[in-house]
């Protein structure tokens, strides 16, 4: 779905600049938030120290759709010449709403509890949009463009997997994991 723009932001995509909201090619849907939303209560696993990145670039959130530890960094880059803003629409955690107006202008924050998802936003350019999930442990990802997610080193277990769309909802489905061999998982949305 095209977007209507300010001037600056058609220059500096140079090209139609289309929603994220909706990203499926082959029937594979991209941007679905996948994680273990039960089965490791109780557990504690060490917090990354690398900061991940979301970058405003030619008027979009880069990536759309992203994952963090709670308490690991996130920074908010602009790498437009210029100013956007960040605004968290945090509901568990702490909101804020920065301005970043010059090119490679950087904030970087933690969030220091779990919620599925923080909606970020650009009130100047009200179309850019991303979301962040922010889990407890090391097991989620993002769906690719071949609408794939792969979670690495979980243990031997029972497991609910969720998996979050901005636009589709949430589904679930139970998986034990055998110590010998891989689990696959397919979500279907209508």
């Amino acid at each position: 779905k095209k977007i209507s723009a300010t001037p600056e932001c058609v220059a500096a995509s140079g090209k139609p600049l289309m929603t994220e909201s909706l990203r499926v090619q082959n029937g594979r849907l991209q941007n679905g938030f996948v994680w273990i939303s039960e089965g490791l209560e109780g557990k504690s696993f060490p917090v990354p120290n690398h900061e991940v990145v979301i970058d405003q670039r030619e008027c979009a959130y880069r990536p759309h759709v992203i994952g963090v530890q709670v308490g690991q960094p996130l920074a908010f880059l602009n790498s437009d010449s210029f100013v956007h803003n960040v605004h968290s629409m945090a509901t568990q955690n702490d909101k804020f709403n920065v301005s970043l107006a010059s090119k490679n202008q950087k904030i970087t924050r933690k969030f220091m509890k779990p919620e599925i998802m923080v909606r970020s936003k650009c009130d100047i350019h009200p179309w850019m949009t991303g979301f962040i999930g922010v889990v407890a442990h090391p097991y989620f990802g993002v769906s690719d463009e071949k609408g794939q997610v792969v979670l690495k080193n979980v243990p031997p277990g029972t497991y609910t997997v969720s998996v979050w769309h901005e636009t589709l909802g949430v589904k679930t489905q139970k998986v034990t994991l055998d110590p010998k061999r891989d689990a696959k998982i397919n979500f279907a949305f209508p």
